[in-house]
């Protein structure tokens, strides 16, 4: 999935065209149909602290997150708006690089995080994952798992 380009539309708040690049702390997104990609480094995911879908995830519009972040990473997760449990099997964060995810934050994941060669820690008591944890272990002392399949 790492290896796919990114082709996913995000404007700012008001609308206006932005690149997957120096990502501000508001985004959107528009799904097109099929699997929308979206190439981030670990840098920009944490710049941003609200991401909010225009155009709900589902069986025809997936959303594929693939994260640049190296080593240990540190993800604060962002706020998502206009999309719930019932969206979660069309997304995925994908660590393709992680050795150490670390999920911060108080915000709820929506979607799946797919971590093959991370250990990932969870002990945020308030925030939890609606979809699956793939990785090489998985320390959870906080919130919830509630599985949706990817």
């Amino acid at each position: 999935m790492s290896q796919n380009a990114n082709n996913a539309q995000l404007t700012n708040p008001n609308g206006q065209s932005i690149s997957n690049t120096s990502l501000p702390n508001q985004v959107k997104i528009n799904l097109q149909g099929g699997v929308n990609y979206l190439n981030v480094t670990g840098t920009d995911l944490n710049n941003v602290d609200v991401f909010t879908y225009n155009t709900a995830p589902s069986a025809t519009k997936v959303l594929v997150v693939n994260v640049n972040a190296p080593g240990t990473f540190n993800w604060d997760v962002w706020n998502q708006s206009g999309v719930g449990q019932q969206n979660a099997p069309y997304v995925i964060y994908n660590f393709y690089n992680t050795t150490t995810l670390n999920i911060v934050g108080s915000s709820t994941i929506v979607g799946s995080v797919l971590a093959p060669f991370a250990n990932i820690n969870k002990t945020v008591n308030q925030s939890n994952i609606e979809g699956q944890v793939i990785g090489l272990s998985f320390n959870h002392a906080g919130g919830e798992v509630h599985s949706a399949n990817f």
